[in-house]
Formats: structure tokens, C-alpha cells, sequence
């Protein structure tokens, strides 16, 4: 899926590697985009970067990773996620 989407011209992509529980999937999503406002925000108001997409998704893999900690069962909901594109 993300290579057709970066095949469609897409510049980032951010996706997982295998399915998952989808149980963590919308606080990922939640602390990405939180990360990727906060980083566009300018005197005009707040616009989405994605040039900043593997920092985001880097920050919220750590939100995460202190939510559930480093357990095995922890690893498997966090590892999956990968940014391609640029």
C-alpha cells in the first residue's frame, strides 16, 4: 500500500509493516499529527509539514514506547510502523 502511494506522488508515506491490533493506531496518529502542527505553526496560523513526517513518527513511537513500555508484547505494537518517502 504505501508504494502506491508514493508511486501515486506522494512524497511521505507512513504505514505498518504487518497488520496490527490497531488498539495503539489512533494515539500514533494522534501524536503525529499533534507533532506535525505544532512544527508548521507560523504568524499565518498552522499548516501540516510533511517534511517533518519521520521526526513526527519517530516522536510518536516514543509516546507510545512510554505508555506501554519495552515488553515484548510492547515491541510488537511500536516496531511495525515505518515512514517511506522523503
Amino acid at each position: 500500500m504505501a508504494s502506491g502511494m508514493l508511486a501515486a506522488g506522494y512524497r511521505s508515506v507512513v504505514a505498518t509493516m504487518w497488520s496490527d491490533e490497531d488498539q495503539y493506531g489512533p494515539m500514533v496518529a494522534e501524536s503525529f499529527y499533534r507533532y506535525l502542527i505544532e512544527r508548521g505553526k507560523t504568524s499565518e496560523g498552522s499548516r501540516l509539514d510533511c517534511s517533518h513526517a519521520a521526526y513526527a513518527l519517530h516522536d510518536a513511537i516514543q509516546d507510545i514506547r512510554e505508555i506501554i513500555g519495552d515488553t515484548e508484547q510492547g515491541l510488537l505494537a511500536w516496531v511495525a510502523y515505518a515512514h517511506f518517502g522523503y
